[in-house]
């Protein structure tokens, strides 16, 4: 029923339509369904539910993201299994994707949800007035995350330690399902300039220090919600499942990345391009594993991918709301404000670039996805970030809050192609509003 009044929040079901999990604002936020049949008597329940649950995931020792973290150390072993072995390629392809699933989605899918439980407490925390929100931006710029490496590695690269930066993140494409998007290592200029001094992005590690004063204050809030750990040990939690979201995807993406380059080659001996293996159903290609590949699957490619292809121009003909509420609306409907999110409480005017031009340097950098392969953008000084699409949990809001960085992600396709066409634009983070130039 919310969601049906309120379809701006399309993106943003778990912040602010389901409670999922128990945080210290949620007495005040859960008052809201006395006006939606729920008694004083049902709603405390819930209440005792969501904390019994929320207990369960952020223990320190038997909370079950630390397994999923766990697991994804196993994956570069994995990799490298396969990738070493005598494997045929689609035998490769096949159990790249399989250890990936096992290994890699499947842990991620826990460590991101322990991830969003943690933005939620950390959220709630300001919410309640205990921190600022500059506070909880100290405390994500505290954070030591593979993106940060990432920055931190660009600012010392040349050709003498290149290998070594590739051989760590060559990998990453900008789309990571994206078989047209060249990886790092297939296309490192595309990415990356070594000569290019002036663009450095200096990181400095802070710590981030909470007063004693502060800390008996959050150990006292914490007993008082219910909620089963100390300061220290919250402060872990937060650090641990934000850190490690990024680090299960960033080793999935790896395996991932390696499958792609697979049925690259795969395309090439039967005379595929890419731009037709875009079109080409996964299952198609791992379905051959188990048929033993008796037959040639040419035939059966190019059939599906021309099908494929057809299907594709005629989806890109319709035009639906970003909200289905009912089957009427396939046919006609009206485009609902979109609420994005406001990355920092910082102001920044600056030209307008697109992630392919040359010249990012200074400018407000405008992509469609908040994608992990699009941190090679923050090693180019880049002033600002808009995109279409991404939540405020997304890979790019917590990598930007990391680096202070403003930015607004998540704008919707109408907005997104205005400020497309801007040649200047003005993000005032703190009243949370964009202007065209």
């Amino acid at each position: 029923d919310k969601l049906n009044k309120n379809h701006e929040l399309h993106d943003k079901i778990e912040f602010n339509i389901v409670y999922s999990c128990y945080d210290f604002n949620s007495s005040k936020k859960l008052e809201e369904l006395l006006n939606h049949g729920f008694n004083e008597n049902e709603i405390k329940r819930l209440e005792f539910s969501l904390l019994e649950l929320t207990n369960k995931i952020i223990n320190p020792r038997s909370g079950l993201y630390l397994k999923d973290i766990q697991k994804a150390y196993k994956l570069k072993e994995r990799y490298d299994g396969i990738i070493n072995s005598n494997f045929s390629l689609i035998d490769k392809i096949y159990w790249l994707i399989e250890e990936c699933k096992r290994y890699g989605t499947l842990p991620f899918a826990g460590v991101a949800r322990a991830a969003f439980v943690a933005m939620q407490l950390l959220n709630s925390l300001v919410e309640i007035d205990f921190i600022t929100k500059e506070e909880k931006d100290d405390f994500l710029n505290s954070l030591n995350t593979v993106s940060k490496n990432l920055s931190k590695q660009t600012n010392h690269l040349n050709f003498h330690n290149k290998d070594q930066f590739l051989k760590d993140f060559g990998h990453l494409r900008a789309g990571t399902y994206n078989i047209l998007s060249p990886r790092y290592d297939e296309d490192f200029e595309l990415y990356f300039d070594v000569d290019q001094k002036d663009s450095k992005v200096y990181l400095q590690d802070k710590a981030f220090v909470f007063s004693e004063e502060k800390t008996k204050a959050l150990n006292a809030l914490l007993r008082e919600h219910g909620l089963e750990i100390n300061a220290c040990e919250f402060f872990d939690f937060l650090k641990q499942a934000i850190e490690g979201r990024e680090l299960v995807k960033f080793e999935f993406t790896r395996l991932l990345s390696k499958a792609i380059v697979y049925i690259e080659e795969l395309g090439k001996y039967y005379g595929i391009e890419k731009e037709d293996l875009a079109h080409l159903d996964i299952k198609s290609i791992l379905n051959l594993y188990s048929s033993l590949y008796s037959i040639n699957p040419k035939e059966q490619f190019v059939e599906e991918i021309n099908r494929n292809k057809k299907e594709y121009e005629l989806t890109q003909a319709i035009k639906l709301p970003s909200l289905l509420c009912n089957a009427d609306e396939i046919f006609s409907f009206y485009n609902h404000s979109i609420i994005p999110n406001f990355i920092t409480q910082k102001n920044i005017t600056a030209f307008t670039a697109k992630e392919n031009d040359k010249d990012l340097e200074g400018k407000i950098v405008l992509i469609y996805a908040a994608d992990p392969g699009y941190d090679y953008l923050f090693t180019k000084n880049i002033a600002g970030l808009i995109t279409c699409y991404g939540g405020a949990n997304s890979h790019m809001a917590i990598r930007a809050s990391e680096l202070g960085m403003p930015a607004v992600i998540g704008v919707g396709e109408e907005n997104f192609e205005k400020y497309l066409k801007a040649k200047k634009i003005n993000i005032e983070c703190e009243s949370e509003q964009i202007f065209c130039l």
